[in-house]
């Protein structure tokens, strides 16, 4: 029987733990998780939670979003219309300035 290494197992065993606990916490303590994963460099972490949270926003309106992040949305008309309009010509730009 061929046996492990201490370290790939600490590894597999760290990864499955991770997969575990990113189901778990609500999408704002995720953000958090994802933030403090993010100042200590623990890559794996930080992609379980990036595709954790993409697949909580994927197929979402932005107002439903908004509602699951808690996130206040206060531009007037003004603004939003201002920063649509920014949004198009920078990926305009994008696409054909280079």
């Amino acid at each position: 029987m061929k046996s492990t290494p201490a370290t790939e197992f600490q590894e597999n065993e760290f990864e499955e733990w991770d997969k575990e606990y990113i189901e778990k916490p609500d999408p704002v303590l995720l953000h958090d998780l994802m933030q403090a994963s993010s100042s200590m460099k623990i890559k794996g972490l930080m992609e379980l939670g990036a595709e954790r949270m993409a697949s909580l926003i994927r197929g979402r309106s932005p107002d439903e979003i908004r509602k699951l992040f808690n996130i206040k949305y206060d531009f007037t008309p003004e603004q939003e219309e201002e920063i649509r309009m920014e949004m198009q010509c920078s990926t305009f730009d994008f696409y054909f300035k280079y």
